[in-house]
């Protein structure tokens, strides 16, 4: 995993009046805890939380998906707590394996929920290749925009979005054994220099300025539901690869790779193809069997999106 990766790692429709899938119990006699279920394509994930109010913020920020009625693949924690080092009190997030984070502010709190569900991902679902990656689907067919932080993948994936295009991810591309990308569809994690491009491309934020993550400053979320109730993907066949790069005012233009290229860049940017060895490999490149790969240097949004469809749809 690349250092740059690892800064980086965030049936009843919900309801902000705590209907499914919010369970409220008694957490040690005193205060009520709500468990949030969520069914996060090919995830089932669960967040147990005894912070009032972060419920509510989750009913909007995936309003219109579906609860999970089966076992949590993967589980994060919030409550309060003592810094380890000051005893200051904190809001703490932990994961299968502990504390993840520790945060002083409730504005911080949500991103660094949205990360720890990212990270349960990377540890507990090892079945998948992980690769870093943006993955919009368009007629059936997946395009997977791999890449590092700070590349623009996830206002790239926004303006698809707001084209009728279908979505899959904009954290992993989750690829099995037979080649096919699994959704896992979270909100879009928008940083404030594109909060401006959302409201260009007509997509509403959630709590828009509300939030912080670390590094990243002041973020916002798009619920991608917004876009259309036949907006999110289902499981696909991979039929493009492009590495988009942002560069500020550029003529957005497209440049072909080889597989073997393009197997050597995604290499870089998985989660778990170290670990899974040989057969990590092995499902690499059989995904990239009948795939055309490119490079993408990306510019104004909707003269990048013009090309991506003039030249991947034909």
């Amino acid at each position: 995993m690349t250092a740059a990766l690892t800064s980086q790692l965030d049936s009843a429709a919900i309801q902000a009046n705590r209907s499914e899938p919010y369970a409220r119990h008694e957490c040690s006699g005193a205060k009520a805890v709500d468990q949030i279920r969520l069914r996060l394509g090919v995830i089932n994930a669960e967040i147990e939380c005894s912070i009032d109010g972060l419920a509510d913020e989750y009913a909007e920020l995936y309003g219109g998906y579906d609860a999970h009625g089966g076992d949590a693949m993967v589980s994060v924690r919030v409550g309060r707590g003592r810094s380890r080092y000051t005893m200051g009190r904190r809001f703490v997030v932990s994961g299968s394996e502990g504390r993840m984070f520790s945060v002083r502010r409730i504005e911080e709190v949500l991103p660094h929920v949205e990360w720890a569900l990212n990270w349960e991902v990377v540890r507990r679902m090892d079945d998948f290749l992980q690769l870093h990656a943006g993955v919009m689907e368009r007629d059936g067919v997946g395009v997977v925009f791999p890449a590092a932080p700070g590349s623009g993948k996830t206002t790239l994936c926004a303006g698809l979005l707001s084209r009728g295009w279908r979505f899959l991810s904009d954290e992993f591309a989750l690829i099995d054994g037979e080649g096919m990308i699994h959704p896992y569809p979270k909100a879009l994690c928008i940083k404030e220099g594109s909060f401006e491009v959302m409201e260009h491309l007509g997509l509403p934020m959630v709590q828009p300025r509300r939030y912080r993550k670390g590094k990243k400053g002041r973020v916002a979320y798009v619920n991608p539901r917004v876009a259309g109730d036949d907006s999110l993907g289902r499981k696909c066949r991979l039929g493009h690869v492009v590495f988009p790069k942002f560069e500020q005012g550029a003529t957005p233009r497209l440049r072909s790779l080889t597989r073997g290229e393009t197997g050597f860049e995604l290499a870089q940017l998985s989660f778990n193809l170290r670990k899974k060895g040989n057969e990590g490999m092995t499902m690499l490149m059989g995904a990239l069997q009948g795939a055309d790969c490119h490079r993408l240097e990306s510019g104004d949004i909707d003269r990048t999106c013009d090309l991506i469809e003039k030249s991947l749809l034909g």
